[in-house]
Parts: C-alpha cells; sequence; structure tokens
C-alpha cells in the first residue's frame, strides 16, 4: 500500500470510532475537583491568554498533530489551520514523511504556513526515521525542509514504536532514537518536542529526553484514539495481535509520572469528547513543570 492510501486509511478508521480504547480509560476520572471557597480573584481578573514557543496563545490549547500526505489532508489540514488562527491557539501537523519523500504532496502541509501566521505551528518528523536520517547524515536537511514547509516555531519528533510494531508496512527499527533527539536538540535552532502518539511517556522515558537536553513533551497518553487498535484493523492477522490494543499509560499517569522532571508538559485531551472533566482534572503536582492540554 502506498504511503498516501495509508494516511487516508488512517483518518477514516479515526473517523470511525472503531479504534477507541475498549477497557481503559485516560484516567481522570481517579480525581475530583478541589474547590476553593475563597478565591481571592474577580471573574472578570481571570485570563487564558499564555506564550508557546514565543508567540502569544488566547488559551492554552493545541491541536495536536493528525495528518498530512493524501490528497484530501490538505483541506483538513485548511480547516484546522482556519480555526487555530481564528481561536489564536496552536496547531501540530501530522507526519510528515510523505511530503518529504514526494514533493508532490507538499501542499497537503504548506497550507498551514498559507493560513497561520499568528499562532504557532508545530512540524513534524518520526522518531525511527530520525534515527536514519541521523546515520546517513541527512537529518538537517529534512528538518530544514519540515520547517520550511510549515513555517513552523516548533519541531515534534514522534515516539510511535508500538505502532510501528503493528502496522502492517512498519518499520519497527528503533535503535539510535535518542542519539537523533539529542543532536536534533543542540543542533536545530527552533524548539524540540517529543511526543508519544497516544500511548504514553513514562518518567523514566521523561527522564532519559530530559538528560539529553529535551525540554518539552507531549505525554499523548492512552484513552483516546488507539493507533495501535487503527493498526490491528488494518492487519489480515488481527486476531493474533488482538491482545496489545489497549496497551498504553492513561494520560493522568503520564502527568503525575512526568511533571518536573521536564519544564513543559503537554497533556492530550482529544478524547475528552468521550471522557469529560479531563481538563479541569489534570492532576495539581508540586513541581516545578506546567501542564498545556491541547485537543
Amino acid at each position: 500500500m502506498s504511503i498516501q492510501s495509508r494516511k487516508e486509511e488512517h483518518v477514516n478508521l479515526a473517523l470511525s470510532g472503531k479504534a477507541t480504547f475498549r477497557e481503559k480509560s485516560n484516567g481522570f476520572d481517579r480525581y475530583e475537583f478541589v474547590y476553593n471557597a475563597l478565591p481571592e480573584i474577580d471573574l472578570a481578573d481571570v485570563e487564558t491568554q499564555t506564550e508557546f514557543c514565543g508567540m502569544a496563545l488566547q488559551s492554552p490549547l493545541l491541536v495536536t498533530g493528525m495528518t498530512g500526505g493524501y490528497p484530501d489532508a490538505e483541506r483538513i489540514n485548511k480547516g484546522l489551520a482556519e480555526a487555530c488562527e481564528t481561536c489564536g491557539i496552536a496547531m501540530g501537523v501530522g507526519s510528515m514523511r510523505a511530503a518529504l519523500e514526494h514533493r508532490e504532496l507538499e501542499s497537503t502541509f504548506a497550507v498551514v504556513r498559507d493560513v497561520s501566521n499568528r499562532v504557532p505551528i508545530i512540524a513534524n518528523i518520526g522518531a525511527a526515521q530520525a534515527a536514519v536520517w541521523h546515520r546517513e547524515g541527512s537529518l538537517h536537511s529534512y528538518v530544514e525542509r519540515a520547517v520550511a514547509m510549515t513555517g513552523a516555531s516548533a519541531l515534534a519528533v514522534h515516539l510511535n514504536p508500538l505502532q510501528e510494531l503493528l502496522q502492517p508496512e512498519g518499520e519497527p527499527r528503533f535503535r539510535g532514537v535518542l542519539d537523533a533527539i539529542a543532536t536534533l536538540v543542540r543542533s536545530e535552532q527552533i524548539a524540540i518536542v517529543v511526543k508519544e502518539v497516544g500511548a504514553g511517556i513514562s518518567g523514566d522515558v521523561a527522564r532519559r529526553l530530559a538528560d539529553v537536553g529535551v525540554t518539552m513533551i507531549d505525554v499523548a497518553g492512552a484513552g483516546g484514539t488507539s493507533w495501535a487498535g487503527v493498526e490491528i484493523l488494518r492487519r489480515s492477522d488481527a486476531e493474533t495481535v488482538d491482545h496489545l490494543w489497549d496497551v498504553g499509560i492513561p494520560t493522568a499517569e503520564c502527568i503525575t509520572q512526568c511533571v518536573g522532571i521536564v519544564p513543559t508538559i503537554i497533556a492530550l485531551w482529544r478524547h475528552f469528547q468521550r471522557h469529560r472533566g479531563g481538563q479541569g482534572r489534570c492532576p495539581r503536582r508540586p513541581a516545578r513543570g506546567k501542564c498545556s492540554p491541547h485537543t
């Protein structure tokens, strides 16, 4: 299957509602609001504005990287970019490998650059592919193209070993990923965000990332779309790997493990349409980190 067809199939399966976690929730149901009977602030003085990657946001929200790399993705990314520009929130794009290898697909990502100029855009490359490019000596040139293509203020490097393991066309080669990330942090003049895609980042992984200089992680925890589930649905031998569908660390657990290890934690809120109350229940931790939700 071509990479374009795969990207389209991913979107269709995600939209079908058939690829959510079956038993595992995002974990926020374990938390209750801590009611403050003495707020000492007027409602009119409450502000949601913040800053991300040196740019102002009207709310601490980020539309996470979702798609790109097939014809209809241009329409989707344009709509998302217009919404983010109107609302004053940040936007990430999906994995850019397709456009980096097939220039005719660049417009499916470049459209966000044409629409958004007031909010930060986050380009996106895969960690396993970054390791390959690093070994080949081409990592910097690919990053330059990805950033220029989208007008990005930051670069996301997505960790997805579970998805690669289960994807029929997957490339489960993960040696050298941390080395490639360390090189990006040292050498690139752009903010680096390391993210998962829905299975979560543990405290141990966050420490290893922090040790090489990573300052922003998107925990992208379990509880919403299961990308293991997406790939299992695409397999002809689905029954042999079905037990891996719900693998992942719930978002709330990721936050409690990771806050304080790196300065900025981004928590994945996209599944709160099904598990309401998550934003308000983001666990409070006595740590220096900050938790930024995105949708």
